[in-house]
């Protein structure tokens, strides 16, 4: 009794200690941020991205890259190279594979077999062969021929009722664009998507753009467009209009962070909502 009640706490501090790992893992995973980065540049006819994604102080990391018109990528574990390691170790089981062959026999101790002419075979026999026979194709007369159903009349009828179909499903969808139903469903999805979005645009931002046309008065109305959009570009992004050259160059890096958890909460709440269900219902042609 005393060595299978030690058996049962031994399994049971095992099974605490699994249950611990995984609930701190699944916190991690929601709570612990991740981080991501990125730089990119273009200077006449060089250009250059390159990116990076790490979680839990690099415990996983990602990189990638293009270079010269060349593209890589390469995943860290615990500081291990994943893709590197593949290759190293396809490439060992290729050596491998490749000693464990037998060697080859000497060609100058192989003996050629004789070379024996080939019995003659017996000339074909017309009547061995048993033709099927084929009936012959009949013509077909004219009255068998498919007639043509419908003229230009029955045409347009057809192009008239497929256009009234397709104008009265406008009406309605523009009918229901505008009821209660889709009004909330849209305005929550635009509140949550703001949310999700602002959570996850990047954080910082700076560096420059340089920018310029054969014509100068593109290059006054892009900038002009820019200024439009002067709240939304970081303050630490600088647009660098060029009204003597044609050009273009920038030199942008950015970073950021996601929070899976943010993401969840907002994507959940706007599932749930009962306006949001009623439209996906709708559009999976359910009732509304």
């Amino acid at each position: 009794m005393h060595i299978l009640m030690s058996i049962l706490t031994i399994a049971g501090t095992v099974l605490l200690i699994l249950l611990a790992v995984a609930a701190a893992l699944v916190l991690a995973l929601l709570f612990v941020p991740v981080r991501y980065g990125g730089r990119g540049v273009k200077q006449g006819e060089r250009l250059e991205v390159r990116g990076h994604v790490s979680w839990m102080f690099r415990l996983v990391y990602v990189r990638a890259y293009y270079r010269e018109k060349k593209a890589g990528a390469e995943v860290y574990i615990l500081g291990i190279p994943l893709l590197r390691l593949k290759k190293y170790l396809e490439a060992r089981k290729h050596k491998k594979s490749v000693k464990s062959r037998t060697p080859a026999e000497n060609p100058r101790t192989v003996h050629k077999k004789p070379t024996v002419a080939p019995a003659e075979q017996p000339p074909f026999e017309k009547s061995s062969v048993k033709e099927s026979p084929l009936r012959e194709a009949e013509p077909i007369s004219r009255k068998e021929k498919p007639e043509k159903q419908g003229g230009p009349g029955e045409r347009l009828r057809k192009i008239r009722f497929t256009i009234r179909n397709f104008c009265v499903k406008i009406k309605e969808w523009y009918s229901y664009f505008r009821t209660d139903t889709f009004q909330e469903a849209f305005r929550t999805a635009r509140e949550r998507g703001k949310k999700i979005l602002k959570h996850v645009l990047p954080k910082k931002v700076r560096g420059y753009i340089r920018f310029g046309f054969e014509d100068p008065s593109t290059t006054g109305q892009l900038l002009g467009a820019a200024g439009l959009l002067l709240p939304v570009i970081p303050e630490k992004l600088r647009l660098i209009p060029d009204f003597q050259e044609q050009c273009l160059e920038a030199d942008v890096t950015v970073r950021g962070r996601i929070v899976l958890f943010v993401v969840l909460k907002n994507g959940l709440a706007l599932y749930r909502n009962r306006a949001v269900q009623k439209v996906i219902r709708k559009f999976q042609h359910k009732e509304a």
